[in-house]
């Protein structure tokens, strides 16, 4: 069910914005369902060309002699999805490589973009139910397949992903000097999804025990093109042609992907590349695409080769269509248990349906969000496929495809093989599917008892319990008369709960010997230690088993109360103007703020106020003209009050005024030519009072006044003004300030920039 007047649109304006919050009482519904936002540009796209070299070439040896020859610049080079190169040069130079007698096309690149657990998803599909009955439980869980993520990369150092990531097969085709990492999060997501591990962190995937190859083919804003994602399939097939098979790749997600038109693996790169990747073993699993329209256009799921996913709305993780309907707040829409996503692509082209809404999954800098798109349906049928790779390495791809369509969950809720043939026709209809294709919904643990002959392998073995991991020093801490450290667990215990940790200490790096053993606690507070002295720590995990290895090394050491800092002072009209300076040494504790003393004569000295750490300066105001006031200035640390400055006397008068004009205003000579190098003389008298800053005017073309463009420190009497144009006259002068004004300006000085 739709809200009523819900239409299926291609074009999905949003023609409503929300003016208050969703808890709002009443909120009206656009008529249009809306369109799920197409993340990223074509900026990687533009000025790029597809190059595929007729057959005998060699890519590596001939495309920089080529590139080259037609005026453009060599990007990324195939040399086994198929044999070319990226070129990026303009139009004219593209047509004149395209005359070489060594090519046999030249393609106009193109943009593609990003096609967006929740334990449903997870639960729906029967890869894991908390309470069993499911693909973990029978003992299908992916132990050996690799499931490649051609996407934004994968986080490395996500927590609940990291141990199952084999960076060092990934390649990342954005930057070849960068590992693979993902700084979008949507190749993270897809991750999670397909294969996180049981282990106590964030969510569960298909197949928890499968290894992760992250391979980056677009940026960290979503962008791509398709130069660069044949760069991810060129790497596919690599790994799965060369002389190592531990590094094949078993299944490869692609939760992206454009409209347009298609042709042949011949005539067409991005369909050589599959084609080329489906003949060396590699399952292709694509998104069908968001767009609420046929997928027959959309590549590269629309290509035969490559099982094509639609998202399915699913909201308990069973069939029936029990869970009713909500409003999704983040699409803006409503959808219904178990009906075909509204923004999902339909038709024939399409080969299974996975759930892809409000799928939560594992996101960039270790943490979780919630998407929505056929991008989210994607990765829950590569989890599947990896399943079956890892009950049946030798499985084909068209195999793998027939397995899914016998062994999966058709609309009524019967299996697809219920009638004794694969596919779901006749057994109902997804809800809001305008196709009239009932597509299926792939059991995890049926797939995989169906290519293991119906007889799932018995649970491994727990392995023998080993040594715990090493634990993460996360702090070490220098106070006054301590130092405090701070560590988190390590990620496994060995199979045996952690008794305890020892702490080793030493006073340089790497020469630590065992100082304490603790029980299990994650903090220890050293108090045999003397000033003066850095001590380097680790920890070690202990449990029945034995010790693990130790932690990395963090120092510290005792803190100090800071240095004296040094005391300017000058009278004015009735007050006193103090300055100083901050402490050269802060006692190893950052500065807290600072203490000023004053005595009136020959009275006592009394505490005058205390400032911030970024106050280094105070105006003491209402004193009587004539009368001597001393001062002194003390720094505060987490180590208390430290050493005093020198102090200094003021005698306030009533005879001060703003300064006069500073002089010789001139231009030198510095270091950069692309800026104004300004110098000037300070003002023959300052009125009385300190100067406290000077302000920089300048006079641009087209300009009839001056304006203020910068004040300098105290003291400074030189500014460079790096905002200038090339080849533009300008005019300055400069003024300067105390604390009773402002001084006439300067001379004028015009320069013409190089």
């Amino acid at each position: 069910m739709r809200p009523v007047g819900g239409v299926r649109t291609s074009t999905g304006l949003v023609i409503l914005v929300l003016a208050a919050s969703l808890v709002t009482p009443a909120v009206a519904l656009a008529e249009t369902p809306p369109q799920l936002p197409t993340a990223g540009t074509d900026a990687l796209a533009r000025g790029s060309w597809i190059v595929r070299l007729e057959a005998g070439a060699d890519p590596r040896a001939d495309a920089p002699g080529l590139a080259r020859g037609a005026g453009g610049e060599l990007g990324v080079v195939y040399s086994h999805a198929l044999g070319g190169f990226q070129f990026k040069g303009s139009a004219e130079a593209a047509a004149a490589l395209r005359r070489n007698p060594q090519v046999r096309s030249v393609t106009r690149d193109r943009a593609v973009h990003l096609a967006e657990t929740d334990p449903y998803g997870i639960e729906r599909i029967d890869a894991f139910i908390v309470g069993g009955g499911d693909a973990y439980e029978a003992g299908y869980r992916g132990a050996g397949a690799r499931i490649a993520i051609i996407d934004t990369g994968i986080d490395l150092d996500h927590p609940d992903l990291a141990a199952s990531i084999d960076a060092d097969a990934g390649r990342n085709c954005v930057n070849e000097a960068l590992p693979p990492d993902d700084g979008h999060g949507h190749g993270t997501h897809v991750s999670g999804t397909a294969a996180a591990p049981l282990n106590g962190e964030g969510v569960v995937g298909v197949a928890p025990e499968a290894t992760l190859v992250p391979i980056k083919t677009f940026d960290d804003a979503g962008n791509s093109s398709e130069a660069l994602v044949l760069c991810g399939l060129d790497h596919v097939v690599a790994l799965n042609t060369d002389a190592d098979p531990a590094n094949d790749v078993d299944v490869a997600n692609m939760s992206w992907g454009d409209p347009r038109a298609w042709g042949s693996c011949a005539d067409d790169p991005l369909h050589g590349a599959i084609c080329a990747a489906d003949a060396a073993g590699v399952v292709l699993v694509a998104g069908s695409g968001n767009n609420a329209a046929d997928a027959g256009t959309f590549v590269p799921a629309a290509f035969p080769e490559v099982i094509s996913v639609s998202a399915l709305s699913d909201f308990d993780g069973k069939p029936g269509g029990l869970g009713g309907c909500q409003f999704v707040a983040s699409l803006f829409w409503f959808e219904c248990d178990d009906s075909l996503a509204f923004f999902s692509n339909f038709g024939p082209s399409v080969d299974v349906i996975a759930p892809g809404v409000n799928v939560y999954s594992s996101w960039a800098g270790g943490t979780y969000q919630v998407q929505h798109g056929t991008s989210m349906a994607t990765p829950h049928v590569a989890g599947v496929v990896a399943l079956m790779r890892s009950v049946d390495p030798a499985l084909t791809p068209a195999a793998a495809r027939d397995a899914l369509l016998a062994s999966g969950e058709c609309p009524d809720g019967t299996w697809a093989d219920a009638d004794a043939s694969p596919g779901c026709s006749g057994q109902g209809a997804w809800a809001d599917d305008p196709d009239g294709i009932a597509e299926v919904l792939p059991n995890a643990l049926r797939a995989a008892q169906l290519v293991a002959g119906g007889e799932p392998p018995p649970p491994p073995p727990p392995p023998d319990p080993t040594a715990p991991g090493a634990p993460t020093l996360a702090s070490a801490t220098g106070g006054v008369d301590r130092i405090t450290l701070g560590w988190n667990a390590p990620s496994s215990d060995g199979g045996s709960p952690i008794t305890g940790y020892q702490v080793w200490r030493g006073t340089a790096s790497g020469s630590e010997s065992l100082l304490a053993t603790v029980g299990v606690q994650q903090s220890y507070v050293d108090l045999a230690v003397a000033a003066g002295t850095t001590y380097w720590y680790q920890v070690a995990a202990v449990n029945d088993i034995g010790v693990g290895p130790r932690s990395n090394e963090r120092s510290a050491s005792l803190i100090r109360t800071a240095s004296a800092p040094t005391l300017l002072g000058a009278p004015a009209d009735g007050m006193a103007i103090l300055s100083w300076t901050v402490p050269e040494d802060d006692g190893g504790s950052a500065i807290s703020g600072y203490n000023v003393y004053r005595r009136v004569g020959s009275a006592a000295e009394s505490l005058l106020a205390t400032t911030g750490a970024a106050e280094t300066t105070w105006i003491d105001a209402g004193l009587a003209n004539g009368t001597e006031y001393t001062y002194r200035v003390t720094a505060r640390n987490a180590a208390g009050e430290g050493a005093s400055s020198n102090s200094v006397t003021v005698v306030p008068a009533g005879t001060a005024t703003a300064p006069s004009a500073p002089l010789d205003l001139r231009v030198v000579k510095g270091r950069s030519s692309s800026a104004v190098n300004l110098a000037w003389s300070a003002p023959s008298s300052d009125g009385g009072s300190p100067i406290a800053t000077y302000v920089v005017y300048r006079r641009g073309p087209g300009e009839t006044a001056f304006s203020p463009i910068a004040t300098t420190a105290f003291g400074t009497t030189t500014y460079s003004d790096g905002t200038v144009a090339r080849r533009t006259t300008y005019a300055y002068y400069v003024t300067a300030l105390n604390a009773y004004g402002q001084s006439p300006p300067s001379n004028e000085v015009s320069v013409r920039t190089k």
